[in-house]
């Protein structure tokens, strides 16, 4: 798949903004003539709101196409992300909305404003392997970042359409850009084979692991950037994987745990025996802690408390 990444633009605005006019004015025949953001609003915060430039807030609440706007009477008409038409001019301003948020998207192509809309509203929803359909949430930098290296040729073309290329942000690094692949025809429809689906799902669970250890405790992550946060957890998931966790329930579990208590706590009762029932399959490492007595957790407590 055509996905290339673009160093040195994830919190430097003045970089960020050099690239896109490059890519608005670097070759005449092939420069695309619009550029637009696209921008996830439910996922921003409070503060993120009110730091906004001024021209990008002015866009969002007066200019945006809400895409979905036409699913009025549902829960999801008013959370719809929002696309906008980006001026040269106004680039500096969209450039720093993006570094400080990382929830928003670029894109161009030789499209109108209203038909890029049309075209993104046709692929919110998409096929999965089992048959059943499911939202898809381009809008989410998260997806799309591990997402564009998964598709083919054909699927990322059905996915730009219109568009010359798609630009979403990493929390740790450079933009991901997927681009259109001459000499391939669009995919007849949207649809995530086994091996996409499953990838993309355990790409993603770091941040539902995230969610799930700020709910128990929102003071183990704090003073963490986002990136820390990813690159902390993931490499709790992978000890998890090496100790034989499979399920996700199992995974995000250990995760957790493994903020909370000290270093080896895995190798140490009950949580030893745990991990023991799940290696020979007699149980979940999840269902054999629920297990655990109350005089064990008892034990296990007077012993952390010595130590």
């Amino acid at each position: 798949m055509s996905c290339t990444l673009v160093p040195h633009t994830s919190d430097q605005p003045a970089n960020l903004s050099l690239w896109l006019r490059q890519q608005l004015t670097g070759n005449v025949r092939e420069s695309p003539t619009s550029l637009f953001a696209l921008i996830d609003i439910t996922r921003l915060s409070q503060e993120q709101h009110a730091a906004l430039p001024e021209v990008v807030s002015t866009a969002l609440q007066h200019h945006g196409v809400n895409l979905y706007a036409d699913l009025e009477g549902t829960i999801l008409a008013d959370a719809g992300p929002r696309l906008c038409l980006v001026g040269e001019t106004d680039l500096n301003d969209w450039a720093l909305a993006a570094c400080s948020t990382h929830l928003v998207h670029f894109m161009a192509g030789y499209v109108s404003l209203a038909d890029l809309a049309g075209h993104l509203q046709s692929l919110r929803e998409v096929t999965l392997p089992g048959g059943s359909q499911a939202l898809f949430r381009f809008q989410d930098c998260h997806v799309t970042t591990h997402l564009w290296p998964l598709l083919t040729p054909s699927m990322g073309n059905h996915v730009l359409g219109p568009l010359l290329w798609w630009a979403t942000p990493d929390i740790c690094g450079p933009w991901h850009v997927l681009s259109l692949t001459p000499g391939y025809r669009r995919s007849a429809a949207l649809r995530f084979d086994r091996v996409i689906y499953d990838r993309l799902n355990d790409q993603l669970l770091v941040y539902t692991v995230a969610d799930q250890v700020r709910e128990v405790d929102a003071a183990l992550l704090n003073g963490m950037s986002a990136c820390q946060v990813r690159s902390l957890l993931r490499a709790r998931l992978d000890a998890a994987r090496r100790l034989g966790l499979v399920l996700q329930s199992d995974l995000a579990l250990y995760a957790v745990l493994s903020l909370q208590l000290p270093e080896g706590f895995e190798h140490q009762e009950p949580f030893a025996n745990a991990v023991e029932q799940n290696r020979r399959q007699v149980s979940s490492f999840g269902a054999a802690l629920d297990r655990v007595t109350s005089e064990q957790w008892t034990i296990w407590n007077d012993e952390l408390a010595n130590q």
